[in-house]
């Protein structure tokens, strides 16, 4: 039997522990309350950064190397005298920074070469040729048959390319003053010109 001593110890030992399970309680929604307002703010945040990834429009970029070719419109000027190199050089190099292989249309017909594996600082990147573009024709020449072309140097094998690769000779040795490149990129058919310029006087400064 309890004595009334005790009984006083025992009812004051459970009041207090009756307050702290209370101060317990109130602390525990707090930080419910505060966790919830936390997972809100890190929602809103997560649609904040979806909206700027849905509307932000890319930083501003140039559409081509200008190392050897400059754009004005839908002409690629080539600067004269940046790509050096004997006939023989430049052929390894041009065939080397670039892949051609024949494209096929919806009837099976070959109607010109896919381009890929461009160098990021090749010729061909700096004056408009893009990975994935079809070019059906340049100068004129279609590039659908295995046709030997006149200021072609070296071999292509397994390719249509003999006429790809030639108009970029002449214009890399003066041969050649411009053409224009017939080509279809992600479906939608394009055509722009190369054109060669003498170097500035700006550029020599």
């Amino acid at each position: 039997m309890m004595t009334p001593l005790l009984l006083l110890a025992a009812c004051h030992y459970r009041a207090e522990t009756q307050v702290e399970l209370e101060r317990l309680a109130t602390e525990n929604a707090a930080q419910e309350v505060r966790l919830a307002e936390l997972e809100g703010e890190v929602d809103q945040l997560r649609g904040e950064v979806t909206q700027l990834a849905v509307h932000q429009q890319p930083s501003p970029v140039p559409s081509t190397n200008s190392r050897y070719c400059r754009r004005e419109g839908e002409v690629f000027l080539y600067t004269l005298g940046t790509v050096e190199g004997t006939p023989s050089t430049l052929s390894d190099s041009l065939q080397s920074a670039i892949r051609i292989a024949p494209h096929k249309n919806v009837d099976a017909e070959i109607d010109g070469v896919r381009v890929s594996g461009i160098r990021r600082n090749s010729l061909f990147a700096s004056c408009g040729i893009k990975n994935g573009d079809i070019i059906h024709s340049i100068n004129g020449v279609t590039l659908h048959e295995r046709t030997e072309c006149a200021g072609a140097v070296g071999s292509v094998p397994e390719s249509y390319g003999s006429c790809f690769f030639a108009p970029w000779l002449q214009l890399i040795n003066g041969e050649l003053e411009e053409f224009d490149i017939k080509l279809t990129r992600r479906n939608r058919p394009g055509e722009f010109q190369v054109r060669a310029v003498a170097e500035s006087k700006e550029a020599e400064e």
